[in-house]
């Protein structure tokens, strides 16, 4: 949701605008009530969103990419943490994949 953005917003404009250079598109997951907030905030052509009900909510951001999971908590002190495993990435990922087939497609 919003909290994300609010804490990151001059570093992940760059960011975004750096992946996209090198043909890097994201995948997200939001939940339903936070979808018009993401889309909102995030560049044409960087991600493809879709969302899940509400009661799949957790007070929680994941990000995967190559061998680590990134963990983070907003809240009144922003918290991040970082796992580098390739076991647990592939199971992550493989959850996320899980998730990505019951999640409903959101269009801009």
């Amino acid at each position: 949701g919003g909290a994300w953005y609010d804490v990151t917003r001059v570093f992940y404009k760059t960011y975004r605008k750096k992946c996209l250079k090198r043909g890097i598109h994201a995948k997200m997951i939001t939940y339903t009530n936070e979808a018009a907030e993401l889309i909102k905030n995030e560049m044409p052509g960087f991600a493809t969103v879709r969302a899940l009900p509400q009661t799949f909510a957790v007070p929680s951001s994941t990000k995967i990419y190559a061998d680590k999971i990134i963990l983070q908590v907003f809240g009144e002190q922003p918290l991040a943490i970082m796992v580098q495993s390739k076991a647990l990435t592939g199971a992550y990922k493989k959850y996320f994949e899980s998730l990505w087939q019951i999640a409903k497609s959101i269009k801009k």
